[in-house]
């Protein structure tokens, strides 16, 4: 063990019970997943941060519908976003199960060895590593499963933290230079399970508090393993900020809020810290006050449970100190340590449990109450289920399927949001407008923004939702339940700007009016009236995919590329977005909107029309014929971003910001092919 360690004195425990205990906090796990998946294919999926944006995007990737994994643009999310700048990593260990299992199987697995994981470390840390007692710790691995927050959309990095703590000391106990080469495997594994946005940053820290405040390594040989652990867990991941730092600058994380959390707000976190963690550190407490008031190890682990709180303010406090010069890190969440807290508190409560062995009613009536508080997240789930709909309702869905069979011109969807989500329509290898992402382009905000200015000038909550804090880009609505004949589109949305993204369809679970969307097939109402119809209708949806959804062409929709007859131009900001949103969609589809310092590069026209059409499409490379008699202006409505690069007939050219968000380039006349790259500086 680490020279120093609190714990020195205590016993080695036996391992006889170890296979016991495994067996134990494996049917414990298993309850707790239960309903991830006890119908297979058909069984409970969480839904937000995963279930709308993590699966998606591994289906659309398994499925094939989209390009090699070496490509660096995602063009099906929101207009097309950089795929390395959101995390999107294909060396994650959840990557190769969604390549290798069939999806619904690969989210379980990945759940369940999760919470397992996180639950026997857990006990092996508080047995190995603390010299808890047997029962004791069983309870701690139990409450570390039920405890742990989110487990798919932080990559694994927060379940597998007690893994790596343990495995570190065992690796420091061996000798010679296998130590070094076990660590350096254990951060390459930690590297596949973790992500630089959601999880590396944090468990990292976590595990320094762990081995300085509660463990009180002293040993510079540790340290050193540890620095290596640290610095390969790192390194595969250094690509991925770079491509975030790269893209920071466009980014819709540059606006937002920079100053450090409020008093107010960490009242509000230390209340909610205390709510979720209660029960523990009132074992804890018990334990001091009719146990030992001076153990050890009870006191070490509660300083290193404060010592994680205060460094998650001290760096969101410099955060806001030195917002200048971190560019999107300026809006990162570094107050989201205070999640690992629950590993620290989980071990408090075990270790007043130890110390209060003595009273065997006490262990049972903690088991107990852990039961007890498991009931009301699977009541929570199963009313998900029904609402939300399982794994199969929302990827198996026959009509987006048919939808996605569709073989047209590159063309996008849009989702009402209301019962769906745009990850959805990804998971069938659709291309959307919208969707759940954690870095797009600033100007793809600004533009989203005119597209529910409607709606947000009728609802504020949505505006600071949208243009303050957040990441998903949804047609918001508050409830349908004073609209069973129908939603008014135009009352809400901007279908022009919609249709100038290439919004060729609107997948909506609620009837949508307006003359310009025109349903690809026939659907019954909800059966408003009707509640037993209704459940049956949920219920049955659950094993055979949605089916109630209605889907409408927008006949207004432009082409993914286009040649446009004019120009118009406007100083740089709000006015060319307002002349956008005000714009019709014959006078979109003739003209394009320009910053005015392109004014003599470009002129105002009148440009010569043709036809366009698509030789390759590719994330990272789009090949595209033009017919046009005289000098042209060609528009292609994909996210703006300065790693494009174009070419036409070899000649290379400038890529301009059109309409404030998408690509436009002036063609000389003869002109034949132009191609577009995607070569940012991490290529590699």
């Amino acid at each position: 063990m680490p020279a120093g360690n609190p714990a020195d004195d205590a016993a080695r425990p036996a391992p006889a019970g170890r296979p016991r205990a495994a067996l134990f906090l494996a049917l414990a796990s298993l309850w707790l997943c239960l309903e991830y998946f006890i119908l297979g294919p058909f069984s409970y999926v969480q839904t937000l941060e995963t279930g709308d944006s993590y699966i998606p995007r591994h289906l659309a990737v398994a499925s094939g519908s989209f390009v090699p994994r070496t490509s660096l643009w995602l063009p099906w999310l929101a207009c097309g976003t950089d795929r390395l700048s959101i995390d999107f990593s294909f060396f994650h260990a959840s990557s190769l199960l969604f390549g290798l299992l069939p999806g619904w199987l690969a989210y379980q697995a990945v759940i369940v060895l999760q919470i397992f994981l996180c639950a026997y470390f857990t006990y092996r840390l508080a047995r190995d590593r603390l010299g808890i007692g047997e029962l004791p710790a069983v309870f701690a691995g139990i409450a570390a499963g039920f405890f742990i927050d989110s487990p798919v959309i932080y990559q694994s990095g927060f379940s597998l933290l007690p893994l790596m703590l343990w495995s570190l000391e065992k690796i420091h106990e061996r000798r010679g230079g296998a130590a070094w080469g076990l660590a350096l495997g254990l951060g390459l594994l930690n590297a596949s399970c973790s992500s630089i946005v959601y999880s590396l940053p944090f468990t990292l820290v976590a595990g320094a508090v762990w081995f300085s405040v509660v463990r009180r390594s002293a040993s510079p040989r540790f340290w050193a393993l540890f620095l290596v652990f640290c610095l390969v867990s790192t390194l595969p991941h250094l690509r991925s900020a770079w491509a975030a730092a790269l893209n920071s600058d466009f980014s819709h994380r540059v606006s937002w809020a920079s100053q450090a959390l409020p008093v107010s707000g960490w009242m509000d976190l230390a209340g909610s810290l205390l709510r979720q963690h209660g029960p523990l550190l009132a074992l804890a407490a018990a334990g001091l006050a009719f146990g030992r008031r001076d153990d050890r190890v009870l006191w070490g682990l509660l300083a290193g449970l404060l010592a994680n709180v205060a460094c998650a303010l001290g760096l969101d406090g410099l955060r806001a100190s030195f917002a200048g010069h971190l560019g999107f890190l300026k809006g990162f969440q570094f107050a989201r340590l205070h999640m690992l807290s629950t590993l620290f508190a989980v071990l408090c409560a075990a270790r007043g449990l130890d110390l209060l062995s003595a009273r065997g009613r006490v262990f049972r009536a903690a088991m107990l109450v852990l039961a007890c508080l498991s009931l009301p997240g699977k009541a929570t789930r199963l009313a998900e289920w029904y609402f939300q709909g399982g794994y199969t309702a929302n990827y198996g869905s026959p009509v987006l399927k048919e939808l996605a069979s569709r073989r047209e011109e590159p063309f996008r969807v849009a989702s009402f949001t209301h019962g769906l989500h745009p990850g959805y329509a990804n998971a069938y290898g659709l291309e959307t407008v919208d969707g759940y992402v954690g870095i797009y382009p600033k100007a793809y905000q600004r533009y989203w923004s005119k597209v529910i200015e409607p709606l947000t000038a009728q609802d504020r909550r949505f505006d600071e939702y949208f243009n303050a804090w957040g990441n998903r880009i949804y047609l918001f609505f508050e409830s349908v339940d004073m609209f069973r004949e129908g939603i008014e589109f135009s009352r809400y949305y901007r279908l022009p700007l919609l249709s100038l993204a290439n919004a060729r369809y609107v997948i909506s679970r609620h009837p949508l009016l307006d003359k310009d969307l025109v349903p690809v097939a026939p659907v019954p109402p909800w059966p408003w009236n009707d509640r037993k119809e209704r459940v049956l209708l949920r219920l049955k949806e659950n094993f055979t995919g949605k089916t109630h959804l209605f889907v409408y062409e927008n006949k207004t929709a432009l082409p993914r590329a286009f040649l446009v007859g004019q120009a118009r131009f406007f100083p740089e900001g709000e006015d060319l977005m307002k002349a956008l949103s005000s714009a019709d969609g014959r006078t979109l589809r003739d003209t394009v909107f320009l910053d005015d310092r392109f004014l003599g590069a470009v002129g105002r026209g009148p440009f010569s029309r043709g036809a366009v059409s698509f030789v390759e499409y590719r994330a990272d490379r789009i090949t595209l014929r033009l017919a046009a008699a005289g000098p042209a202006l060609l528009v292609v409505s994909n996210n703006y971003s300065p790693f494009w690069t174009c070419e036409v007939d070899g000649a290379s050219k400038t890529i301009m910001p059109a309409d404030g968000a998408f690509w436009a380039v002036r063609v000389e006349a003869p002109a034949g092919q132009v191609v577009f790259r995607y070569s940012p500086p991490y290529r590699l």
